[in-house]
């Protein structure tokens, strides 16, 4: 009789047994099958659900159930009443589906009224529906001569061409020199934190984006940016 040799469901042979075996040695499978499925599942205690894949939910559907959405390209669990999808992973309110954090410690200096680049990077958002918002914290120093400057840093869509998010250095955020003249300055170290959320759902794909410096009075002062990190999230 043809009997194989196996330890998981991989090494079963679907051939076997041939018709002509003896139905007397049927006993030899049984007990392979039997200690395939115990060395393949040693934890199944109870009824194990098996991931769906496709375009639309599977039904029936049992609490637990695991559901890779290929439409949304999302990864969602049957709720414990079975009445719902929940997002993984879940978070208080919304469902956080992705985060990614970017740093930067290369350091640049901006001193022009145009605004300058000073990091670029990309983000691959999974849903159309979702939310995307963005938490920055920047190691810069900011100077001056003599005078009150002010600047402006934003988070920009590179690929709409618009303003995400910005923080603005004028009002309360001037720094003046401390000095008696314009030959003495004035530089301000500082941790500068903020955060941004886009206003409107960018579609599902890779997404461009960049922090950008203005200096209002680039002759009078500038920006040093040594470190600085983006944190994304993406809520559903």
């Amino acid at each position: 009789m043809a009997l194989e040799s196996a330890t998981y469901i991989s090494g079963l042979v679907d051939t076997n047994p041939s018709g002509s075996d003896s139905i007397s040695q049927g006993d030899d499978h049984l007990r392979l099958i039997k200690s395939v499925l115990k060395n393949t599942l040693p934890n199944a205690d109870e009824a194990i659900n098996g991931i769906h894949t496709g375009t639309s939910a599977p039904s029936p559907t049992t609490a637990g159930l695991i559901w890779f959405d290929t439409s949304n390209n999302l990864l969602k669990m049957r709720n414990e009443a079975d009445s719902g999808w929940i997002v993984l992973s879940a978070s208080e309110g919304s469902n956080v589906i992705n985060m990614a954090l970017y740093e930067d410690s290369t350091g640049t200096s901006v001193r022009s009224s145009s605004f300058t680049d000073i990091y670029t990077f990309t983000y691959n958002k999974i849903s159309a529906t979702s939310d995307l918002y963005f938490s920055i914290d920047v190691f810069s120093g900011w100077w001056n001569y003599g005078t009150t400057a002010t600047g402006t840093m934003q988070l920009w869509d590179n690929d709409n061409s618009a303003r995400i998010g910005s923080f603005d250095w004028d009002g309360a955020g001037n720094w003046n020199n401390m000095g008696t003249s314009a030959s003495d300055n004035n530089e301000v170290y500082g941790i500068t934190s903020w955060s941004a959320k886009e206003s409107t759902p960018l579609a599902a794909g890779t997404k461009n984006l960049k922090l950008r410096v203005q200096m209002n009075q680039p002759s009078s002062g500038g920006a040093a940016v040594d470190d600085l990190s983006v944190l994304v999230m993406e809520v559903e």
